[in-house]
């Protein structure tokens, strides 16, 4: 079976040092403010980032009054965001998004950014965000999106590639996979040309 994770470690640790300002981040940083502006939408106590990367997120809506929580495969990622933490009340950890090291029902918002086609079993990372959540609580995923054929394409290309990445979902497929878990689609819409934005909630 290919490495996924594996892979997917080894590439964000070598981007780690350059990963802010190249062309490895292009996306995810066209992504930042549409994910900004659904946070703020929300009320929230704590809010944890999947696949939090450098940090980028989290350092940009940190306030005194909340907790804020990243999580990353990658430790030199973790270690990135780290050292430009601008606040006591964010905390940086390394793990897998399918075994995440939180008790059930400990967040009020879940943001999964330009993470989630990295996952080689979907389906165990949705029941895991769906049990940290708490009820009520806000899972926002924005993902990378390409139309047929060119997604296929891609999607045969990551099966070949060693980069990590794993598949490109449809809406249909996003949406088959969280409502399995039991979540409910708030929203879906495309965030950029070639993302788009799923929000869900857990009753």
């Amino acid at each position: 079976m290919k490495k996924y994770k594996e892979n997917s470690k080894r590439n964000f640790d070598k981007q780690a040092k350059i990963y802010d300002k190249s062309i490895y981040s292009m996306y995810p940083r066209k992504c930042y403010k549409y994910v900004i502006e659904e946070i703020q939408k929300k009320k929230f106590n704590k809010i944890l980032d999947v696949g939090c990367g450098t940090g980028e997120i989290l350092n940009t809506i940190a306030t005194d009054k909340n907790r804020y929580y990243g999580i990353d495969l990658s430790e030199k990622m973790v270690n990135i965001a780290k050292g430009k933490n601008n606040s006591k009340n964010i905390t940086y950890l390394v793990g897998d998004a399918e075994f995440l090291p939180f008790e059930d029902s400990t967040f009020d918002i879940i943001i999964c950014v330009e993470s989630f086609h990295h996952y080689p079993n979907p389906n165990a990372v949705i029941k895991e965000f769906y049990r940290v959540l708490n009820n009520g609580g806000t899972l926002i995923i924005c993902d990378m999106y390409r139309k047929a054929p060119l997604r296929q394409f891609y999607n045969f290309l990551m099966k070949i590639v060693n980069t990590g990445d794993v598949k490109i979902y449809t809406k249909n497929e996003i949406s088959k996979i969280l409502e399995n878990e039991k979540f409910i689609i708030e929203n879906y819409y495309f965030s950029t040309k070639q993302t788009y934005m799923c929000i869900s909630k857990k009753e």
